[in-house]
């Protein structure tokens, strides 16, 4: 995700908004040349900082991710201790931590849940699928 944001032109894309936006001002407007060339000087700046952002969340996310990954040992090891207590606590910290990383799962499975509905349709060249045609959609 890391290159994807930094290669895939997310930060030339806001490079490209702020110039247009500055050619639309420029144009359409009577903001002063003076007020449009800083704006343009401080477009380095504001890319420059929305990299950082970014570079920030991603390390923060990694982070979370390891924390979550190290949780979860903790919980199969006190599983295989059949210490509850130790089950719970470590539970707990998954609960929290689980909130804070990217649900990447939750998004692969609607994408399963379509793949699955357009393959049903493809097959059956039908539309009107039943309650139980979506609900196994969902389950497969």
């Amino acid at each position: 995700m890391k290159l994807v944001t930094k290669n895939g032109g997310i930060l030339d894309f806001i490079s490209f908004i702020v110039d247009k936006g500055i050619s639309s001002l420029n144009k359409y407007t009577d903001i002063d040349s003076n007020v449009l060339n800083l704006i343009s000087s401080s477009k380095n700046l504001l890319i420059e900082q929305i990299s950082s952002n970014i570079e920030d969340q991603f390390g923060r996310q990694l982070e979370n991710m390891e924390k979550l990954e190290k949780y979860c040992d903790k919980w199969k090891n006190a599983y295989s201790n059949k210490n509850i207590e130790e089950m719970n606590k470590e539970y707990k910290k998954i609960k929290i931590c689980e909130n804070k990383v990217i649900q990447i799962k939750q998004v692969l499975d609607k994408v399963k849940v379509i793949e699955n509905i357009n393959s049903i349709i493809n097959n059956s060249n039908n539309f009107n699928l039943t309650s139980d045609e979506l609900e196994l959609a969902k389950k497969i």
